[in-house]
């Protein structure tokens, strides 16, 4: 039979060890009979040391109410404890489960992107029959699924043309130039009158000059190039200078994508379909994430 002593004991000190500790000791008394006099006879063991036999004597009253004190300040603790491990790993998952140019949507400091649908509304650009295709509903279908994928990685997109509409290229210029974006991004398909002809090709301002926007415009190419390439397995038609408008008159680096050849009956039958659209949207996406990935580590 436990005795009085047993809980004359039980000061505050004891109880303000570890949270299993604590729980060790206060499930050791479960079983132990009640607390009554040295005198009394043993007739059973109480189930709980919550009993009535128990809690009547004055020194487990004493103990029981410095059990209840002590128990919330534990119970407290231990919640808190659980917590910070969940914490911590959804701070670890932020930093480490999003690529390096992830940002958080609608911050200020995400890099600004134009994504330029090529052609639309009256023109129509490279045409491929039998399947019939046009040039201008293929760039804005891409377009549209390349800012999507940039959208969740937290970039801000602007598109020049979100709908089947004629946009001159001037006005394509403007909507870059008035935007101070950090890039600009035209999708096109190509076309030959070689009908064997295939594969992505990325054009940068032809430039005389050496310039970081021609350098930069060069490496936008080859990101973007090595991403699409890598998604798609395309033949690679490799990075070249173009002297094209809307790349040349941008302030900022500026890349032209042909995404492949609509005039070549194979490959069209590719690009027509949702999924090869979505793998050259995800290696555009890719590309640009890359760029910006390799201008960071520079910088630092």
């Amino acid at each position: 039979m436990q005795s009085p002593a047993h809980f004359e004991k039980l000061d505050s000190k004891r109880f303000l060890g570890s949270v299993t500790k604590y729980l060790k000791r206060f499930c050791g008394h479960h079983g132990s009979p009640s607390l009554s006099d040295r005198s009394s006879p043993i007739l059973r063991q109480y189930g709980s040391p919550l009993d009535r036999s128990n809690l009547n004597h004055p020194e487990a009253t004493k103990s029981f109410n410095l059990f209840c004190h002590t128990s919330l300040v534990q119970f407290l603790l231990f919640f808190l404890a659980l917590l910070i491990p969940f914490a911590s790993h959804a701070a670890a998952k932020k930093d480490r489960g999003a690529p390096l140019g992830t940002f958080i949507a609608g911050e200020p400091t995400a890099p600004m992107i134009v994504i330029d649908a090529g052609h639309g509304g009256t023109d129509r650009g490279a045409r491929g029959y039998v399947p019939y295709c046009e040039e201008k509903k293929l760039s804005l279908q891409t377009a549209r699924l390349v800012k999507k994928y940039l959208d969740q990685l937290g970039y801000h997109v602007i598109m020049t043309r979100s709908t089947d509409c004629f946009i001159p290229l001037s006005k394509r210029v403007d909507v870059a130039n008035q935007s101070t974006s950090n890039i600009f991004v035209s999708v096109h398909f190509n076309s030959s009158r070689n009908s064997t002809a295939h594969g992505v090709e990325v054009f940068f301002p032809d430039s005389k000059e050496k310039s970081t926007r021609s350098s930069s415009s060069k490496k936008l190419a080859d990101a973007i190039l090595g991403r699409v390439i890598r998604r798609t397995s395309a033949h690679s038609r490799g990075v070249k200078k173009g002297n094209f408008y809307v790349i040349r008159e941008t302030r900022m680096p500026a890349v032209l994508v042909e995404a492949g050849f609509i005039s070549n009956p194979e490959e069209r039958s590719l690009l027509r379909t949702r999924e090869y659209q979505e793998k050259i949207a995800r290696g555009i996406a890719d590309g640009i994430d890359r760029y910006f990935k390799d201008r960071w580590r520079s910088a630092t």
